[in-house]
């Protein structure tokens, strides 16, 4: 029985870490503008179950800007600073491919 195994000094560590390694991993990722499959909570949702870090504001630490239709001056911060950009389909083929 199972109490047989705790006796004898095995122990189970329970996480609730229900991340995926993914291509999003430790990546601090923005999302802007209207998306046209998913809701900015549903999205950030799935983004932080592939282990990303979903801020409201682009800076320096940010490693990937989402970008929907009407996307402003978050778009704008990014390509002056270099970070990368991706539209909404790209993003899809990223998550479920």
């Amino acid at each position: 029985n199972i109490q047989h195994l705790f006796d004898a000094g095995v122990k189970i560590n329970q996480t609730n870490d229900t991340s995926i390694d993914s291509f999003f991993t430790d990546k601090t990722v923005v999302l802007t503008g209207t998306l046209e499959y998913y809701t900015r909570p549903d999205l950030t949702k799935i983004l932080l179950s592939h282990g990303a870090n979903v801020t409201s504001s682009v800076s320096k630490k940010t490693d990937l800007v989402i970008v929907g239709t009407d996307a402003g001056s978050k778009l704008d911060k990014a390509k002056e600073l270099g970070i990368q950009i991706m539209n909404e389909a790209e993003l899809l083929e990223k998550l479920f491919n």
